[in-house]
This record gives structure tokens, C-alpha cells and sequence, in this order.
């Protein structure tokens, strides 16, 4: 998916392959570095894999250091490795472990806050799909939300605003659509702005 809202500097490229019927992998494409991957990445759904859910989540409320936020600053966010290992010096890669430690304990707020928030923003818009299945799904998800809701301060309670929670919907309308009309072997791209 390649947003027009998005014409901006971009920090990194993350690209969403579908590598068979029920998997997925996420490959990290950062200017002058090797590529970074998960593969095969976990959380598959027909309608959206729960790390491009992350990705909107975090990109779409700036959330800066989740995990995008933490690949964007050069780590691994502990589950990506290097695409082709074989580009990586040992160098390299003991630099990455280094880099990721510390995004890791820099982030751990962030990381817990786009949790929260991806199950949140799941929830609201499966309850507002057009599908009577995903609705269904997301009736049964409220109780959770809420109960995750009650639970958060108020500073994080402002991304759960009327206004944030359309956005997230409508990215996620756009990026589902997209998603399912994916083949195996194809893959969708989004940008990370640099800020």
C-alpha cells in the first residue's frame, strides 16, 4: 500500500509478503543497511496479520518507540533478523544485539502501550466491519478492550479519542482491503515517516 498520505521523508520501507495460504512474513527496508525480516511472522488473519495491525496502531497514533519505532532507531525489536545473513558482518550483527537492548529498555513503555492499543483498534473496528463475522468477532473481543481501558491512565486514554479511533478504522478499511486482495508471493508496502 503505497499512501499518498505519506509523501514525506521516509525513515524506512516495511513491506507485508504473503508466503502462503494462512502465512505471512514482514521484511524492514532501512536506506544503507541490510534488510531485516520475520519470517515467518506470527498472528495471521485473513483480514489483517496482527504486526500490520501494529504498524497502523503505531504509526497512525505515533506511537515513536514500539515496535516500528525501534526498527526505524536501528534495532531488531527482538523477533527481526537480517534478511541475508550472509551481508551482515559479525560486526554488524553485535551491533545490532547492542542497539536492540537498548531501543528494548527505552521502548518497554511504548512496546506495552501499542499492545493495549492494537488489541483496542482491533476490537473497534472488527465491531465495525461490514462483515457479520468480524462483527461477531469484535462483540466477543469488548469485554476485554474494555476491561483494558479501565485499566490505563489518562494520558493514554487520549488515543482512544472518537477522532483517532475513525482514522485507525478507515487505515485499517484501506490496508485490510489490501491485504485481501494480496496473492501468495505478493506483498504490500507501507512507508515510516522520519521524524
Amino acid at each position: 500500500m503505497r499512501s499518498r498520505r505519506f509523501l514525506c521523508r521516509i525513515a524506512m520501507r516495511v513491506q507485508f509478503h504473503r508466503t502462503g495460504k494462512r502465512q505471512y512474513r514482514v521484511v524492514v527496508v532501512i536506506p544503507g543497511r541490510p534488510p531485516l525480516e520475520m519470517n515467518s511472522a506470527p498472528g495471521y488473519d485473513d483480514l489483517m496479520p496482527h504486526d500490520l495491525q501494529h504498524f497502523i496502531v503505531e504509526r497512525t497514533l505515533g506511537i515513536r518507540n514500539g515496535i516500528f519505532g525501534q526498527l526505524a532507531h536501528g534495532g531488531s525489536a527482538g523477533t527481526f533478523h537480517h534478511e541475508n545473513p550472509g551481508e551482515a558482518s559479525k560486526r554488524d550483527a553485535k551491533a545490532l544485539k547492542r542497539k536492540t537492548e537498548t531501543l528494548a529498555r527505552a521502548g518497554r513503555e511504548d512496546s506495552l502501550v501499542s499492545e493495549r492499543a492494537t488489541y483496542i483498534a482491533w476490537q473497534d473496528w472488527l465491531q465495525s466491519h461490514k462483515s457479520a463475522d468480524a462483527r461477531a468477532r469484535g462483540a466477543e473481543m469488548r469485554d476485554t478492550a474494555q476491561s483494558i481501558l479501565s485499566r490505563i491512565g489518562k494520558e493514554e486514554r487520549k488515543f482512544y479519542s472518537a477522532e483517532n479511533l475513525a482514522r485507525l478504522r478507515a487505515v485499517m478499511e484501506e490496508a485490510s482491503e489490501e491485504w485481501q486482495a494480496t496473492l501468495i508471493g505478493g506483498f504490500i508496502e507501507l512507508g515510516w515517516e522520519a521524524r
